[in-house]
Order: C-alpha cells, then sequence, then structure tokens
C-alpha cells in the first residue's frame, strides 16, 4: 500500500501539493460555505406525503409551517426568552466577580480566582450537562438538601435556565474582566477625589467603558444558549429551537433547515426595518431597502470603514504571502534548530488578540515605548503611532501581520515539503541559479498554496475586530474603524439593529464576491 501511494505523487509535485492542501481547502468550501449552501437550499424542500422521502422541488412550505403554527412560535420564543434571560443572569453575576478580579484582588488571591473562573471550561461540555442531570435528578444532592425545607429541585424552563447560565458564565466574565483591567486605576481615584459617591462613579466611569466588553460576553452566552440542544435535552423535556432541529435532522431534514436558518432569516428581516432591540418584533418599522441606500449612500463612516477594511486586507495578505513565504524557504533550507524556529513563529498565532494589543501598545507609546526610545536615541522625534489618525491603522496592520504569519510559514512549509528535490536537482545541472529556481520551480508549484493563503487571509481581514476593538475602538477620527467593528457600535451601541443587520449582509456579499474572482483567477493560472 505504501509503495504505491509513493509510485502514485512520485513525480507528481501538483498531486503532491493538492494532497497537502486537501483537508484545509476541504474544510473551507466544503465543510464550511458547502454546509451553508446546503443548509439554504434544502430549508426549502419538503417531504412527500405517502413516501415520506425528500422532494428536490421548490417549495415555501417549511416556512409557511413555521409561521401559521403556534407551537414553533412557542418554541421560537421560549428559546429567544431563555436565551435573554441566562445573558442577563451571567452578566449580573459577571460584573461583580470580575470587578473584584480586576481591582480590588491582588497577588496570589487574584491569580486562583482567574484559574477558578477558568477551571470549569477545562472540562467537557458532556461531563458538565450529565452532571447538571444528575444534579437536578429527583434523587440527587440538590433534592436532598432542600426536602427538609419543602422545596423541590428546579425542572422545565428554570432547570434550563440554571444550566446554561452555570456553563455560559465564564464566557461572560473572561471578556468583561479583560475590559475592567483596561481601564486606569487613575479614573476610579479621580473620581473619589471629586467626591462622588461610588454609585456615581460606577454609572458615570466604569459602565460607559466596559459596556463594550459586556456586549462582547452577552453576544457568547446569548448566541451559545439559543442553539444548544444537548444539555436542555438532558434537564428538561421541553422544546427549544435546537431540539427541535435535532429531532427533525433524520426523520424531516428540510424542516430542520428551515428551523435552522431562523436566525439568518431574522437577520435579513430586520435588516429591512428600523429596530432599537427594546421595541416588540412586530411593532418595528418597515422601511424597505433604505437602510442598504442610506450605508451605501449617506453613512460616511460605513465608507470610511470600507476603505479602511480595504488597505487592512490589501496590506496584511501581501505582506504575509511574502514574509510567510521567505521565512518558509529559510525554514526549508536545513535550518540549525529548524522545530524551534517553527514553534517561536507559530506562538504569536496561539496569542490572545487583547493581550497582543496590550503588548503592542506599549511598544508604541508616544512617552515610554521601545520602538519611541528607539527613534528618539538615532535622532528622530517620538511619533504617536496608534494616536495618530495617519499611523495608527499602520501599527494594526503591524500586529495583524505579528500574529498570523506563523500560521502562513507553517502552510508554505508543507507546500514546499511536497515539491520533489530531483526537481532542483536537475535544474542545477541544467545551470540555473537559485532565482531561476524559485522563479520556474518553486513558486509555479507553490500557486495552489498561494490560493488558500489568499482566500483565508482576505476573509479574515475584511472580519477583522478584535485587534482593532483592544487597541484603538475605531480611533483616532475613525482612521482604523473597521467594517465589523462599525456594524457592533451601530448595533451595541447606537441601538440601530436594521442598519447594523444590512451592513453584515452587504459585507457577507463582498467576501463572496472578491473570493470567487480569487478563485478564478488563481485557479485559472495554477492549471495554465
Amino acid at each position: 500500500m505504501g509503495r504505491s501511494l509513493a509510485g502514485l505523487f512520485h513525480g507528481r509535485p501538483r498531486l503532491q501539493v493538492g494532497a497537502l492542501l486537501a483537508a484545509p481547502i476541504g474544510w473551507l468550501v466544503i465543510g464550511y460555505l458547502g454546509s451553508l449552501a446546503v443548509l439554504l437550499i434544502a430549508a426549502f424542500w419538503s417531504l412527500g406525503e405517502l413516501t415520506q422521502a425528500v422532494e428536490h422541488t421548490f417549495t415555501f412550505s417549511n416556512f409557511t409551517e413555521l409561521v401559521s403554527e403556534d407551537v414553533y412560535r412557542t418554541i421560537t420564543l421560549r428559546t429567544v426568552g431563555i436565551a435573554a434571560l441566562v445573558t442577563v443572569t451571567d452578566a449580573l453575576l459577571a460584573l461583580p466577580l470580575a470587578f473584584f478580579m480586576a481591582k480590588v484582588a491582588r497577588g496570589r488571591s487574584k491569580g486562583l480566582l482567574v484559574v477558578a473562573v477558568l477551571m470549569p471550561l477545562w472540562s467537557s461540555y458532556l461531563v458538565k450537562a450529565y452532571a447538571w442531570r444528575t444534579i437536578l435528578s429527583e434523587d440527587g444532592p440538590l433534592s436532598w438538601a432542600l426536602n427538609p425545607f419543602g422545596l423541590s429541585t428546579p425542572s422545565g424552563n428554570a432547570a434550563v435556565w440554571l444550566v446554561m447560565a452555570y456553563i455560559w458564565l465564564p464566557y461572560m466574565i473572561i471578556p468583561i474582566y479583560a475590559g475592567l483591567e483596561r481601564i486606569p486605576n487613575s479614573l476610579l481615584s479621580a473620581s473619589e477625589d471629586l467626591g462622588a459617591h461610588p454609585w456615581t462613579t460606577v454609572r458615570r466611569v466604569i459602565w460607559p467603558l466596559v459596556f463594550p466588553a459586556i456586549v462582547a460576553g452577552s453576544i457568547f452566552t446569548f448566541s451559545l444558549t439559543l442553539g444548544d440542544f444537548i444539555a436542555v435535552s438532558l434537564v428538561s423535556k421541553n422544546q427549544f429551537i435546537g431540539t427541535v432541529v435535532y429531532a427533525n435532522f433524520t426523520s424531516n431534514p428540510p424542516f430542520a433547515a428551515a428551523f435552522s436558518l431562523i436566525p439568518i432569516l431574522f437577520s435579513g428581516w430586520v435588516s429591512l426595518h428600523e429596530w432599537n432591540m427594546l421595541s416588540p418584533v412586530n411593532e418595528m418599522p418597515w422601511v424597505g431597502i433604505n437602510n442598504y441606500v442610506y450605508l451605501l449612500t449617506q453613512d460616511d463612516i460605513f465608507g470610511k470603514a470600507l476603505v479602511n477594511t480595504f488597505v487592512f486586507v490589501v496590506g496584511g495578505v501581501g505582506t504575509n504571502i511574502a514574509l510567510g513565504l521567505g521565512f518558509a524557504l529559510l525554514l526549508n533550507s536545513r535550518l540549525r534548530g529548524e522545530k524551534l524556529w517553527r514553534v517561536l513563529y507559530f506562538l504569536p498565532v496561539i496569542t490572545a488578540p487583547l493581550a497582543l494589543s496590550v503588548i503592542f501598545a506599549f511598544l508604541f507609546n508616544r512617552n515610554y515605548g521601545l520602538i519611541n526610545s528607539i527613534l528618539v536615541a538615532v535622532g528622530i522625534p517620538r511619533q504617536p503611532f496608534l494616536a495618530s489618525p495617519y499611523q495608527a491603522l499602520g501599527v494594526i496592520i503591524v500586529m495583524a501581520i505579528y500574529q498570523y504569519v506563523g500560521y502562513y510559514i507553517v502552510i508554505f512549509v508543507a507546500g514546499l515539503q511536497g515539491i520533489p528535490q530531483d526537481y532542483y536537482d536537475a535544474a542545477s545541472v541544467d545551470g540555473a541559479n537559485a532565482w531561476q529556481r524559485f522563479w520556474r520551480i518553486t513558486l509555479p508549484l507553490l500557486r495552489p498554496v498561494m490560493l488558500f493563503v489568499m482566500i483565508t487571509n482576505t476573509i479574515g481581514g475584511l472580519q477583522v475586530f478584535d485587534l482593532v476593538f483592544a487597541s484603538t475602538a475605531g480611533g483616532p477620527v475613525n482612521s482604523t474603524m473597521t467594517v465589523v467593528l462599525h456594524m457592533y457600535n451601530t448595533a451595541f451601541k447606537f441601538s440601530r439593529m436594521g442598519r447594523a443587520s444590512a451592513m453584515a449582509f452587504i459585507l457577507f456579499a463582498i467576501i463572496l464576491a472578491i473570493t470567487i474572482v480569487q478563485l478564478r483567477v488563481l485557479r485559472d493560472r495554477t492549471e495554465a
């Protein structure tokens, strides 16, 4: 078997590179985009009344059933209500705990608290779900503790709320803790010196600065609760969106697909309305395509965000390809300590964007940053960097390159190792120099790798959010504002969910169009 495979790949560099890239490209095209496409198409199929087989004919019957049947409206409202309640509960629990961790605890106690918060994340989700099923059972420890007081264990929706609030609580604490860590202690001291009441400090100083972190945690807890089906089915007999989708997945796949599309379709419906997330959904004013027209013709910040995002993509994609390929060539040349260098290059990839932003904010600080200290030492004036509308975006591009170039180095090294050494030996015998071998052999055979790198880098660049949010929050004067960050501000700071939803669909259309162009252009060159 091994020899037959070796014979199959010998002398076929394109096949070798293709085999190396089959898994990542398969995940991107089939596992991600393909699954979404199948889900969307299957939602418009139906089951035959007599045969109970899937009929591949276009119909709106699944959506008609979802809208017309009271039971499905009840399930949707129940799921959304529990998700909202879990989010509010986790926020109320996380705020004081995160504040104590960030501003009160010191030394070893602070470290122990952080470990205690992270510890539930180290255990399996299934372990936690089954543990709560045991705790809430009729003969469980909670029932034993409550029986003397004449109380019973929570069940139904109350059990789901309790379990979900526990499981997803760390996802609320961590971003709030990170947001509170960013608030300078000098602001709190200044508020106290001015005689402000503690609640006034919370309302006027802490709340505005930590609100984005609360929203970030809320997105996690709400979306994770909305799609859960394992834990809710273990602790409750009530139906939720996740359990209905799972129950119909084998018996009625088109209906399950239609139910799964509810959040996507709801987002599209919201993009045609004006909604502040406070008024009832059935009272949203219809505005048609006005949100899209406003974004494309009147929203100057959206235009600026588009330009910044494209600059970020162009700068990041080109540099990542150049640096990734350059370092990969160096590592592939039998460099001493090659494995160690690979690990060092890959370390920034697994570094949290928030931590990376803090490090770079220190490096590029105008007063005490290392970069400015070096510039002053060689006679160059101090630069504002992240505080400058002309330099901030460039610094963020450098941050992104630093974080992700290691990933692309690994990808390029895999591609280089798939090129047979015989090709280079034959070229050397024919008198080809190093540049000619690179231009005529290496580069053409790496085009499939470059296709993967360019597509994934472009998609990631168009969706950049965390680095910008943690370092500049879009400033100064919107010079680093990106589409996703503007979408976030529009939805959660200005409560214009309709425009934010329209922004999401415009960004999706841009990503889809660019990806199709890249696939066609680079595929044609690869096949040439």
